[in-house]
C-alpha cells in the first residue's frame, strides 16, 4: 500500500494514534507499506519521526527514495538547474525547494511558466490545492511508486494507492487499486475505485470478506 501523507493518513500534520496503529497492523502482516508525499524528507521527519513504520518513504512528489531502516537515499532526478532558480528569483518567486522539488504558491503560475520558458529547463507542473509543484519531466507520485515497487519486485496491480488531492492522480494511476479519502477533491474521486479512509482501506485488505458502507465500485 502506498499513501499520502497531509490530510490522508495525518491531520494539520499529525497521525493520530488510531491512523498508526492500523498502519502497523498493515506492516506486521508482512505486506509492504509506502508513504508517497510531495514533503520532503526533512520535513516529513519533522512531522512524523518514526519513519521505520514504512518499509519505504517517497518523498519530493515522487523524486527522492529513502528507506528508512538503512538510511539509504535515492534521487530520481536531477537538483533544479541554476537557470531555473536564477529565472525564478528574477521574479521574486517564493520558492520551497528540497533535493529535486521546486515548490512554490499556485498565485505566481504565470511568473513561473515565464520563468521556465526563459530557461529552458523542462519542468512538469503539478498542482497541490493552492500549491504547484516542480519537478523534471516524468517525476511524479506515480513515477516514484513504480520505481519503489521494482525495489521490491512487486507489481502495480498488486498495490493499493490512496490519496486526497490533484498531485496524487498520477498515484492513483499507477496503483492496481486507486483509492480516494471521503474529503478528497472530486477529480481524484472521480478516478478512484473506492473511496475510504484509511483505516478502512486497511481492514479491507487484513479482511476481504468485509464490507464497508463507504466502499464505491468504479
Amino acid at each position: 500500500m502506498a499513501t499520502d501523507y497531509d490530510e490522508t493518513i495525518a491531520t494539520d500534520g499529525r497521525v493520530h494514534p488510531d491512523t498508526l496503529a492500523s498502519l502497523e497492523r498493515f506492516r506486521a502482516s508482512g505486506r509492504k507499506l509506502m508513504v508517497n508525499t510531495g514533503r520532503t524528507l526533512r520535513d516529513l521527519t519533522m512531522a512524523f519521526p518514526n519513519l521505520t513504520v514504512f518499509d519505504l518513504v517517497i518523498v519530493e512528489n515522487g523524486a527522492v527514495l529513502y528507506d528508512p531502516h538503512t538510511s539509504r537515499q535515492t534521487l530520481l532526478g536531477e537538483a533544479p538547474p541554476a537557470a531555473l532558480l536564477n529565472a525564478l528569483r528574477r521574479r521574486n518567486v517564493p520558492l520551497y525547494a528540497g533535493e529535486v522539488i521546486l515548490e512554490s504558491l499556485v498565485t505566481h503560475s504565470e511568473a513561473i511558466d515565464s520563468a521556465i520558458a526563459e530557461s529552458g529547463v523542462a519542468r512538469e507542473i503539478t498542482y497541490n490545492k493552492s500549491n504547484v509543484i516542480m519537478n523534471p519531466p516524468g517525476v511524479n507520485k506515480g513515477s516514484g511508486l513504480l520505481a519503489a515497487l521494482r525495489r521490491f519486485g512487486i507489481a502495480p496491480e498488486r498495490t493499493a494507492g490512496i490519496g486526497d488531492a490533484e498531485n496524487d492522480h498520477a498515484l492513483l494511476a499507477a496503483s492496481g487499486v486507486p483509492v480516494a479519502v471521503p474529503h478528497a477533491i472530486p477529480a481524484l474521486k472521480s478516478q478512484a475505485h473506492h473511496i475510504m479512509s484509511p483505516i478502512e482501506l486497511i481492514a479491507r485488505i487484513l479482511t476481504p470478506s468485509a464490507k464497508h458502507a463507504s466502499d464505491r465500485s468504479s
